[in-house]
């Protein structure tokens, strides 16, 4: 009963007192932390105890004392489902308001992500872009990274921060700060999706990664959704690589995830080049989605990436040599940043480097604290963060990071020579996009176990001193296909992207050139 309630759409939930694996007004109050709008009725057969009272307190909309008059009962639970009541099944108007064309959109994104911030990243860039092409547009992003949103966010974007969660498994999350159940963040996560997606009545909804979200807890919000007289389109946003195509097969087989997509879903968006990694082949979604599975190319970040020449003057660098050691948000950065700074000391003091290390916002401050320890010279430097990451890796002469999808494959597209040390679990992600990109010819990939100070400080000298370069050629427009591909779903492909300065062919131009 408190997971049918906690997951589905019900209009109102009649409990009685005395259950057998608990109290009922227990279950009542549980249940009001994560459906507060949720109408209940308390049946009981001991009111001289008190439960009336209690009932009373919670916010009980009625208590019946056993034995009652069926006809009495029935009279009120009508009176109490016909009743407007904040959150109700019954939708609100949708009164957006209107941009300078006369069309307004509203966009819901959903990002899971518990750690790290690459899907947080990907969504914000696709958000902000989103309402700078489609004037007077609002986007809002659900997003559960324990550091909240890191990123600056241009007006008409806003969030919703979710109880933090962290992966401990394939498929296996648990709450990562509130010393609360997993049951409990399950029903607390979903029903704040729930209310959200009914009050912003959004126009569209863009899915990161998971089909159903963490838990399936998307699923009663895009299934409310659905029933609106007119519903959003609804698209999911996969990257290239998810984990081992086994695993993912197994999983999405066993949990009813390929049925789920073709139930809910009107598109699927794959952050990638099929010639890279064919994602719906690997992963089954060629049958599932036949016609609606689109490659949109790699979203590396907006070009406004400097030259190395300026990137160069900038940090203050003459001839010598640059590495930059990055990971993303971090949080697990430290054993690869480490094994980077103890390599570097074992090369000669003649040959070493410069070296910035970007650890990202996410990695704890003492481990941050021991990375400058273990800097090996003055010319070593340690930031948590940057402002316009690609303008050092454009600047520098080698990069050495993990096998995350934004930081790797903005590499990529720089033509850098990378040492990639991916982390080996949870899932297979980063070591199979770093076997996809070595077998390529386009990454240098050791393992953490094969990354020792001597066998890492030989690869650094040989890949600083390597001429060749790879010849994968990525385009830079992937952020612009995205957003194109969900501006002709929505039929807003004709609104203009700066005021009344550009028509729609001029768009699509500046698209292609970036």
């Amino acid at each position: 009963a408190r997971d049918a309630i906690t997951r589905s759409d019900w209009a109102l939930v009649c409990i009685d007192v005395n259950l057998p694996d608990c109290s009922g007004l227990d279950l009542f109050e549980e249940l009001r932390l994560v459906r507060p709008e949720l109408p209940i009725v308390i049946t009981s057969s001991d009111e001289g105890r008190g439960s009336a009272r209690r009932a009373q307190r919670l916010g009980a909309r009625a208590f019946f004392s056993k034995p009652f008059p069926l006809e009495e009962f029935c009279r009120k639970i009508h009176g109490i489902v016909e009743q407007p009541f904040p959150n109700h099944s019954r939708q609100p108007p949708h009164t957006p308001l209107l941009g300078r064309e006369g069309k307004a959109m509203s966009m819901l994104l959903y990002s899971h992500d518990g750690f790290g911030l690459g899907h947080l990243r990907r969504t914000a860039n696709i958000a902000s872009r989103f309402v700078r092409e489609v004037p007077g547009s609002s986007a809002l992003i659900v997003i559960g990274c324990a550091a909240g949103m890191v990123f600056d966010l241009p007006p008409g974007v806003d969030f919703i921060k979710l109880p933090s969660i962290k992966k401990v498994d394939t498929g296996k999350w648990v709450p990562r700060q509130l010393f609360i159940s997993t049951q409990r963040t399950k029903a607390l996560r979903s029903q704040l999706i729930l209310h959200t997606a009914r009050q912003f009545c959004p126009d569209l909804v863009l899915v990161d990664h998971l089909p159903g979200g963490v838990w399936n807890e998307i699923v009663p919000a895009l299934r409310a959704l659905r029933r609106r007289s007119k519903p959003p389109k609804v698209v999911l946003g996969l990257r290239d690589i998810v984990d081992a195509p086994e695993v993912v097969r197994d999983s999405w087989s066993r949990e009813g995830t390929y049925k789920l997509i073709q139930e809910l879903y009107d598109e699927v968006l794959v952050y990638g080049n099929k010639d890279v990694f064919d994602t719906g082949a690997q992963y089954g979604l060629d049958g599932v989605m036949p016609g609606r599975l689109h490659y949109c190319g790699y979203l590396c970040s907006e070009p406004r990436i400097e030259t190395r020449e300026r990137a160069r003057e900038r940090l203050g660098l003459g001839d010598e040599k640059l590495i930059v050691v990055t990971a993303g948000g971090g949080h697990d950065a430290f054993p690869m940043m480490s094994a980077t700074l103890r390599a570097v000391q074992r090369l000669p003091i003649e040959k070493r480097p410069h070296v910035i290390v970007v650890t990202g916002p996410l990695m704890n401050r003492d481990e941050r604290l021991e990375l400058e320890r273990l800097a090996p010279s003055p010319a070593t430097r340690v930031l948590a963060s940057v402002e316009d990451l690609p303008s050092y890796m454009s600047a520098s002469d080698l990069v050495v990071t993990m096998g995350g999808y934004n930081t790797l494959m903005e590499a990529v597209w720089l033509k850098k020579p990378i040492i990639v040390i991916p982390r080996s679990g949870p899932s297979r992600e980063q070591t199979m996009r770093t076997q996809v990109l070595s077998e390529l010819g386009v990454v240098r990939g050791l393992s953490l176990n094969a990354a020792t100070p001597r066998n890492l400080a030989s690869v650094i000298d040989e890949q600083l001193r390597s001429t060749n370069l790879h010849n994968l050629s990525l385009s830079a427009k992937g952020l612009s296909s995205v957003v194109s591909r969900l501006k002709r779903l929505t039929g807003t492909e004709q609104l203009l992207t700066n005021d009344n300065s550009a028509k729609p062919d001029h768009t699509r131009a500046m698209g292609n050139a970036l």
